[in-house]
């Protein structure tokens, strides 16, 4: 999601409460009994949390917001906050995927990011709070020259995270990557990160239930009741986002595409693509691409 200047927004999830306060920056204040769904957008996003506590699944796998840290991740990976508290106030920022080139993120950046890895700051910034706080202010001004300093700044700030990562080493770009924090998750995150794992092959609602052992049937409405969507459908929007990456990051034929990441029709991934992306494969490949020239 972004402004009228095309360039960056504060972006509140829906389903959602938001408590505005005397500066006008737009928090959000959940409970443990709230939850957004898994849902997908173009942009970068970068969450801060200033307090309590926040899980996200992302790309199938549980992960803990720090407080105090920013967390950046591709929007196009299936995501959604599952946990939080009373005291929870997060901030975020979605940014266009061109601001990875505008910033000339390291490629190890870029390649996790693609993959479906999450990022954490490892040198978070005592301002970035407050910095949050004043981007979303300047925004709401009527001035554009506002817009442009966030700009700026924002750009600034993405730059430093990224030197910051170059000085330590980013986990290796998988998609396939096993996780300590699932092992002891509940059934929906297994059946979450499992179709995440093995989204390129033919899957069938029973080898997911047999992976949880669980009955199919109760299998599909435990994942509807807690994800508020199908398995079917997370399994499409992971093969989704994994075109995406290809296009993005490859010259190969869309043909080819199609069956790497896991339709076994065209049809099929043509009419998904255009309803999940809003424009068709060439199209978006042809964009994406030329904001980076």
């Amino acid at each position: 999601m972004t402004n009228s200047s095309g360039i960056i927004t504060i972006m509140k999830p829906r389903n959602t409460v938001v408590h505005q306060d005397a500066l006008g920056f737009r928090v959000w204040v959940g409970s443990t009994k709230q939850s957004i769904g898994p849902h997908q957008h173009s942009d970068l996003e970068l969450n801060f949390l200033y307090s309590g506590t926040a899980f996200y699944i992302h790309s199938g796998r549980r992960v803990a917001l720090k407080p105090g840290q920013i967390a950046m991740f591709w929007g196009a990976m299936p995501h959604q906050l599952i946990k939080s508290d009373s005291q929870t106030k997060m901030g975020w920022i979605t940014l266009p995927l061109d601001w990875l080139w505008r910033c000339d993120c390291p490629a190890d950046m870029f390649t996790n990011l693609l993959s479906g890895n999450m990022i954490h700051d490892p040198l978070p910034e005592s301002q970035d709070g407050d910095n949050f706080q004043r981007w979303n202010q300047m925004l709401h001004q009527p001035d554009s020259r506002w817009k442009r300093i966030v700009t700026l700044e924002v750009e600034a700030r993405i730059r430093r995270l990224a030197m910051a990562l170059e000085q330590h080493t980013l986990p290796r770009p998988t998609r396939h990557k096993q996780s300590t924090q699932v092992v002891d998750a509940d059934p929906v995150e297994k059946m979450a990160h499992y179709l995440s794992r093995n989204f390129r092959s033919t899957l069938t609602v029973e080898d997911v239930a047999k992976h949880v052992h669980l009955h199919p049937n109760y299998a599909m409405r435990l994942f509807k009741r807690h994800l508020d969507m199908t398995m079917i459908a997370y399994l499409t929007q992971q093969r989704i986002a994994e075109a995406r990456r290809l296009l993005i990051t490859t010259d190969e034929p869309i043909l080819d595409i199609v069956f790497g990441s896991g339709f076994k029709s065209t049809s099929q991934f043509y009419q998904m693509f255009e309803k999940l992306v809003g424009e068709s494969p060439r199209a978006y490949r042809n964009r994406v691409m030329q904001a980076d020239r």
